[in-house]
């Protein structure tokens, strides 16, 4: 007669089976979380385009964006042609999510132009790396700098 509890061996064979679908789990989790950074840092960053170009074209000022390739940094300010920087004052410094990064930059420099909100770097793309490999591009399409984020 057999008494009431489990067997070493079929211990063991539940904790394998339970180590296997865990260890599926978190690579599903791992894959999944780096996924949400690449979109959170392309969303932060076109949405900050959107914004300061339709800032140039609400109160009639200039503005510029000074992106620094390899590094999670962007600048954003008034713009100011006849100073160094290009800034007129000290700019607004923004970093992307940790563990993104801007990898390939065609303009790193570009305004938006006051009163209509048109852009110095027409059809400039910028694409951000995220851990993992995983790139998306944030595009300025045309004059009018349509903010249009795709796979490279």
């Amino acid at each position: 007669m057999r008494s009431q509890g489990l067997t070493l061996l079929e211990l063991l064979v539940i904790l394998g089976v339970l180590a296997i679908l865990l260890s599926i789990g978190i690579s599903g989790y791992i894959s999944y979380r780096r996924s949400l950074l690449i979109r959170e840092a392309t969303t932060q960053f076109a949405t900050d385009l959107a914004y300061w170009r339709s800032q140039a074209r609400k109160t009639s000022r200039s503005y510029q964006f000074v992106v620094i390739p390899n590094t999670n940094t962007y600048q954003v300010g008034e713009y100011d042609k006849s100073s160094s920087g290009g800034f007129k004052g000290i700019p607004i410094t923004k970093n992307l999510p940790t563990g993104a990064i801007f990898t390939q930059v065609k303009d790193s420099t570009f305004q938006f132009f006051a009163p209509y909100g048109v852009t110095s770097a027409a059809n400039n793309s910028i694409e951000i790396q995220a851990l993992g490999n995983r790139r998306l591009q944030v595009n300025l399409v045309g004059l009018t700098a349509k903010v249009v984020v795709r796979a490279p």
